[in-house]
């Protein structure tokens, strides 16, 4: 006896429509708040059950947390939750844990996280000739140089390279509206985790070799040294600026603009929560050829699973052989759409579950400030293997809903048990990894 006690009347299920409706309310909740987007993305692709896989779902040998296979790099066009932009309050909330029990946790997802020392700014690509319009976003530690910029690199794995091969590219400065060149090289050092550089010859030493190989003058000079201080020049209103103070500056104004300004670290990459299959909640867009991608009104959810006869081979999407739930009328302008087909990851449903048991039978809203109040839960007891899955998806919840004024505390959980893990012999292929079964 554990003396454990239940209350069955909260008992829920998160494949259930009452349920995964609120799944659904709150990706419309990230939406509005410029936390959820899509984009063309070089994917974690698990070749046994063909589908896309987050970083955090690849262990460290490279094969998938699920199959076991060797996972493989593949482009599509994916959707992400912004985790990123709040990556130095993630960071932050691990002070607020008890630093015995969660000692392993808080030293994994630091390491995860990484020293948020940088921030990402977005960049406008285009072609000379127009065809191309795009966007890439450039990692930097040195934000206040943003009117020195004279190129940017890109590495020549990056997802833009995949896509325009060969293109002679141009990425506008969204602070002087300047067309820079787009190089693709390896010759210079990148930070950890990143695949691009700000190129800022004119500060920064070790490009300036670089700038004059491909013809840039590495002459715009953007800081003065008095009395043995410098402060920027030539920078618009951050000129007379400290290095200090135009940093911060310019984050906050990348920030109103959208376009990034947040402190993050160059290795951690949003979480990428598409998924090319049947079981996980339906993503609530519907995709018109005049609006674009149009978010599921309110009042229509849930979006529900159809019913199947039976799934189709794997690598596309079930969703796309259910013709009537597909098409659809625009939300919008009425013309006629389809639904997106792409599900939810299912870690989505279980980052807020915990938060559903205070209020089970609520019908207007996942839960109520009242029922918030019994947050924090008291106590986690899962494994160390969810260090940089459940645990650090939840805590991206509960920070999100705290900054949206639905929760007092930011941290999800209070205490931490991590159980050991119940071992028996296995078989795998040698160079995949693959499980196989004793027979």
């Amino acid at each position: 006896d554990l003396g454990c006690t239940f209350d069955w009347e909260r008992e829920l299920a998160t494949c259930d429509p009452s349920y995964y409706k609120w799944t659904q309310y709150l990706f419309l909740e990230m939406y509005k708040a410029g936390l959820v987007f899509q984009k063309e993305s070089i994917v974690n692709w698990d070749p046994v059950d063909q589908t896309v896989l987050a970083d955090e779902q690849v262990d460290h040998n490279g094969c998938s947390w699920r199959s076991g296979a060797k996972v493989e790099k593949r482009p599509l066009r994916q959707w992400f939750f912004k985790t990123t932009k709040f990556a130095h309050s993630l960071l932050d909330g691990l002070k607020e844990h008890d630093q015995w029990s969660w000692r392993d946790i808080v030293k994994a997802q630091k390491n995860w996280i990484g020293n948020c020392d940088g921030t990402n700014i977005e960049f406008a690509v285009e072609s000379s000739d127009g065809k191309v319009k795009d966007v890439v976003t450039v990692w930097t530690n040195r934000p206040e140089l943003i009117y020195g910029t004279e190129f940017i690199a890109i590495h020549p794995d990056h997802i833009i390279n995949n896509q325009y091969p060969q293109e002679s590219l141009l990425a506008v400065n969204p602070f002087t509206h300047e067309k820079l060149p787009l190089l693709v090289t390896n010759e210079l050092e990148y930070n950890y985790g990143s695949q691009t550089i700000l190129g800022v010859p004119s500060a920064l030493q070790e490009q300036q070799d670089f700038a004059a190989k491909n013809g840039l003058s590495g002459k715009k000079n953007v800081v003065e040294e008095r009395q043995e201080n410098q402060f920027l020049v030539n920078s618009g209103k951050f000129s007379g600026m400290s290095l200090e103070e135009g940093a911060k500056a310019v984050m906050e104004s990348a920030s109103l603009l959208g376009i990034g300004g947040y402190p993050v670290s160059s290795n951690l990459q949003d979480w990428l929560i598409s998924r090319q299959r049947y079981w996980g909640t339906p993503i609530p867009v519907i995709h018109c050829d005049d609006c674009g991608a149009v978010p599921v009104p309110q009042s229509d959810l849930p979006v529900e699973l159809p019913h199947l006869e039976g799934l189709t081979d794997k690598g596309m999407s079930p969703l796309l052989e259910a013709k009537d739930w597909l098409h659809v009328p625009c939300p919008k302008c009425g013309k006629p759409a389809k639904r997106e087909t792409d599900t939810m990851d299912t870690f989505v449903d279980s980052s807020w579950y915990f938060l559903r048991y205070l209020d089970p039978d609520n019908k207007e809203e996942p839960f109520s400030q009242e029922a918030a109040k019994n947050m924090p839960v008291d106590l986690y007891i899962g494994g160390k293997e969810h260090a940089y899955l459940h645990l650090y998806f939840a805590r991206f919840f509960c920070h999100f809903l705290h900054s949206q004024g639905k929760l007092e505390v930011r941290e999800p959980f209070k205490n931490l048990v991590t159980q050991g893990m119940v071992k028996g012999q296995s078989y795998r292929v040698k160079g995949t990894n693959k499980f196989l079964r004793p027979d």
